[in-house]
């Protein structure tokens, strides 16, 4: 199965064996991920979307042999899975991986009249911007790393708030405070996530207002101070919570059930 080697930077992965006789776990294969065996006795994983094969000892449960490459140019996700399979035949079914391509942020006008903002083609996500409709937050993706910029479209070019932020699945959600003077955003850390508050005119480091063992991101700063939070891997899936104001406050549920709970919003 495939293994985040870090928790919270779910970019760096790992094919691990369990067994369930002994409840030992141990690495096979390091910086690597879908890892599955084959009939043929190889064990088939991807890493950095080359997929690649090795022997592989059934009753050792250990690679025999180095990887060798089957195919580049195979699609993968950030959660970990890639977009291939074969059949006992040995017939190979996969995507194509397409790299990244630039984009443009624009204005779109209700009458359809697409309008550019002025901001250079970038690897934009998820831009969003603050009641006063110019001020804007928006992830740039950069390799491994997907950073927060802001700019006050019109006036200001973009400007860096984070360095080094790693690219992951909740990582890309932002949430401007009730006053639009700083961005909510999370960060993967060595034990889970964490959700910070930067001030978008850089005055001062980050504050850290709620830390987890899970990954979650942030979905509303309220007038109050309280963060409506999605979570990842919670106890009952993904759950919606919201998380109190002040050091030592603790985080509540508001919709944990069965299912997987997601992109909450409150109605004005």
């Amino acid at each position: 199965f495939t293994a985040a080697a870090t928790p919270g930077r779910d970019s760096v992965f790992s094919v691990d064996v369990f067994e369930p006789d002994t409840g030992t776990r141990r690495t096979v294969v390091a910086d690597a991920q879908y890892g599955r065996y084959l009939s043929t006795g190889h064990l088939v994983f991807l890493r950095d979307h080359t997929l690649m094969a090795a022997r592989f000892d059934l009753a050792t449960r250990a690679l025999t042999g180095a990887p060798l490459t089957v195919l580049e140019g195979v699609a993968s996700t950030v959660a970990g899975s890639a977009q291939w399979s074969a059949s006992s035949a040995g017939t190979l079914v996969y995507m194509p991986y397409v790299p990244p391509v630039p984009r443009s942020l624009v204005w779109v006008h209700p009458t359809g009249t697409v309008e550019p903002t002025g901001l250079p083609p970038d690897l934009y996500r998820v831009p969003r911007l603050a009641p006063d409709g110019r001020t804007m937050v928006v992830n740039v993706e950069n390799g491994p790393d997907l950073d927060v910029w802001t700019a006050v479209l019109g006036r200001t070019p973009l400007q860096r708030l984070t360095s080094g932020r790693r690219l992951g699945m909740m990582f890309s959600k932002l949430a401007f405070t009730p006053d639009t003077r700083a961005v909510a955003y999370a960060e993967g850390t060595a034990d889970g996530g964490r959700i910070l508050v930067r001030r978008l005119d850089n005055g001062g480091p980050p504050r850290e207002v709620a830390r987890s063992a899970r990954s979650f991101s942030p979905a509303r700063v309220l007038r109050d101070g309280t963060i409506l939070l999605n979570e990842l891997a919670g106890a009952s899936g993904a759950d919606i919570l919201a998380r109190a104001p002040g050091d030592g406050a603790t985080s509540r549920h508001l919709v944990a059930d069965a299912g997987n709970q997601w992109g909450a919003a409150l109605s004005p």
